[in-house]
């Protein structure tokens, strides 16, 4: 009887940590969030410190599974030379109104 209560207890805790590890792994905010080069340079883009991918001139790419806090995502955008063209820390309303769309200006 004490051995098929430990199996229940041991089943129960196992129930308990996948519960958790399944409620953290869904606060990683996994965001639509789509980036345009409206520069006439090839970049590199990075989000919140992370390279997202390139882009040439016109170009757009969809970024997924960002990680951080879900106040503030920083975007960064650098030249074949690794020249910082943009940074920008967007907050997740503004992102939100913007339709989850960041736009990359020319440089002037």
């Amino acid at each position: 009887m004490k051995q098929v209560l430990k199996i229940i207890i041991l089943f129960a805790i196992l129930i308990v940590f996948g519960t958790f590890s399944m409620l953290i792994d869904s606060c990683e905010p996994s965001l639509p969030l789509q980036i345009e080069n409206h520069t006439n340079l090839s970049l590199t883009v990075y989000v919140q410190n992370v390279e997202a991918g390139n882009l040439t001139p016109g170009d757009i790419i969809k970024v997924k599974n960002i990680s951080g806090t879900l106040s503030y995502i920083l975007i960064e955008a650098k030249n074949v030379q690794g020249d910082i063209i943009f940074s920008k820390n967007f907050s997740t309303s503004e992102l939100y109104d913007d339709g989850w769309k960041v736009v990359i200006p020319p440089k002037q």
